[in-house]
């Protein structure tokens, strides 16, 4: 019986910390500091391409890298990443990526983020023909 409970004692911190550390890891890390994502866009180019489109501004300058993306917007997580570019600045930021993505007709949303943090800016999403 002794046995019993000092595994029943282990099994349970090892269950509460592991809860701990998943807690952690998905806590989101703000933007960086003094730094601000404008409205994350998603629409159709002239030339029938997807794309997803965003601006960043810093008070402090610094080297950082912001990412645009475009995600299919699924019932399930996580969406798949259509296509993707990061740009590097020091103060301002334009995000742009634009796909044909073979054709497809399917939601879109446009994502865009520091790399450094793992706030994300998403537009609404969008049905939307690529070319």
């Amino acid at each position: 019986m002794r046995g019993t409970r000092k595994m029943a004692s282990v099994v349970a911190l090892s269950v509460a910390s592991f809860g701990l550390s998943i807690g952690a890891a998905t806590m989101a890390a703000a933007d960086p500091a003094g730094c601000d994502a404008t409205k994350t866009t998603v629409g159709l180019t002239d030339n029938g391409r997807v794309y997803g489109e965003g601006f960043g501004s810093c008070d402090i300058t610094a080297l950082r890298y912001f990412r645009a993306e475009v995600k299919w917007d699924k019932a399930f997580s996580p969406d798949p990443l259509v296509a993707s570019r990061t740009v590097s600045g020091r103060t301002n930021w334009h995000g742009f990526v634009a796909t044909c993505d073979n054709g497809n007709t399917r939601g879109y949303y446009g994502r865009t983020f520091w790399t450094t943090g793992s706030d994300y800016h998403d537009s609404n999403p969008r049905d939307i023909r690529a070319c």
